[in-house]
């Protein structure tokens, strides 16, 4: 059934306007002792699901502290391996899965480290930052943003490698910045002043080559950061009637989570992270785009954000 919807929903219009591009986002799930790339892959050849105008962006979550509690690694190389490792042995898979899994990596383009404000950020057995994952186990510590950035792009980089000289598709490296009521004071840092949201801004400059998403992020983010971006003309995506439409719907957000009675949690969202009234005329986009900042407008959570026809990207326009 979603397989349908996706065709004659998603595939068959964008086919049909020929100048609309989409990027699928898709979980990496973390199967104990399956394959997720051939499971994935294998339903996509089944079902047809495939076209020049549709390509796909893994994203993976910051779950290193929920598998260690679950017994499913026991070091933050495990985590690592259990996403690259079956990618790096493609050629020990028979054919026939080797070609499925292919398949599907000529349609990836992107892999994208997922940010929330509600990512396990407690401190039990912190280790330096100079270990190694296979010696990263710190009872379970979450590492910080730039940790994860770092061996990730070191994990797409050998195998860019691999497919460069094969004269395969290659892929980009990007994080979900923070929003920017992201208040967690960074692990990466001993300042106080710098946030999480400041850390996965850096580490978009100094390691992705795919642009940063929701470019409103940016907007409040301390000046230098902002004026790098502009100088090194790091790409960036904005939606402003989407991001308007998300903060209608969810107009209040948490940054950490608060283990208290009901009473606090009602306090804690009205008097500590209460956004400010959605605007759609003070979207930083137009800002952005007469300064020169290379941006682009696009679309976000199409469904979610009650698009009234069946051409958001227009509406966006």
């Amino acid at each position: 059934y979603l397989a349908l919807v996706l065709k004659e929903n998603l595939i068959h219009p964008l086919e049909k306007s020929r100048y609309q591009l989409a990027q699928l986002s898709i979980d990496y799930q973390y199967f104990d002792n399956e394959n997720w790339w051939l499971s994935f892959s294998q339903w996509l050849v089944k079902w047809k699901i495939f076209s020049r105008n549709v390509r796909r962006n893994v994203q993976i979550s910051r779950i290193y502290t929920k598998l260690y509690g679950l017994k499913k690694v026991e070091n933050f190389q495990d985590y690592l391996d259990s996403i690259f490792k079956p990618l790096c042995q493609l050629h020990e898979v028979p054919l026939e899965q080797q070609l499925a899994i292919e398949f599907l990596l000529t349609q990836v383009s992107s892999f994208d480290l997922v940010l929330t404000e509600f990512d396990e950020t407690m401190w039990k057995s912190f280790s330096e930052m100079s270990t190694h994952p296979k010696d990263w186990s710190s009872k379970g510590d979450n590492p910080p943003i730039a940790y994860y950035m770092f061996y990730l792009f070191q994990a797409v980089k050998k195998i860019n490698f691999v497919r460069f000289a094969n004269k395969q598709s290659t892929f980009v490296m990007r994080s979900n910045c923070l929003q920017s009521s992201s208040i967690i004071t960074s692990k990466f840092s001993n300042q106080f002043n710098c946030t999480e949201k400041v850390e996965s801004l850096i580490c978009n400059i100094l390691l992705c080559n795919g642009g940063i998403l929701n470019a409103e992020n940016i907007w409040d983010s301390p000046f230098s950061i902002l004026y790098l971006i502009y100088l090194f003309q790091v790409p960036c995506i904005v939606s402003p009637l989407s991001s308007t439409s998300s903060l209608i719907n969810n107009p209040m957000r948490i940054p950490y989570k608060i283990e208290s009675n009901l009473e606090s949690l009602k306090i804690a969202r009205r008097n500590i992270v209460l956004e400010k009234e959605p605007n759609y005329t003070q979207n930083p986009f137009m800002k952005l785009f007469q300064m020169g900042f290379r941006v682009s407008l696009s679309t976000d959570s199409v469904l979610f954000n009650r698009s009234f026809t069946s051409e958001p990207l227009i509406e966006e326009y």
